[in-house]
């Protein structure tokens, strides 16, 4: 599993808030390339990657594609339309993009 340091405020759609600082662990990508499955304090709760990891520029995207990969969400060097180690959606998946 992937150790994941919260670095602001996630407000959730059922009033929760998970605090900046918080650990979250990730367990799975979800149906949505967007979104994966994440562990905190015991619940399984869907959040979209770009909410909890610090999302590349578009800019950045660009030089990715231009230069054949791009890197998964967690940091793998990947196709454009790969995954990480870990089962983890490239950036280009996540953005909806490929």
């Amino acid at each position: 599993m992937k150790s994941i340091t919260i670095r602001k405020t996630v407000n959730l759609k059922d009033g929760t808030t998970i605090p900046t600082g918080s650990i979250i662990s990730f367990v799975r990508h979800g149906e949505k390339m967007s979104a994966g499955v994440f562990n905190w304090n015991g619940r399984e709760l869907k959040l979209r990657y770009k909410s909890v990891l610090k999302a590349p520029s578009i800019r950045t995207l660009e030089k990715w594609e231009g230069e054949g990969y791009c890197k998964s969400v967690f940091g793998d060097r990947t196709e454009t339309d790969g995954y990480g180690s870990l089962g983890e959606p490239s950036w280009c998946l996540a953005y909806g993009l490929v």
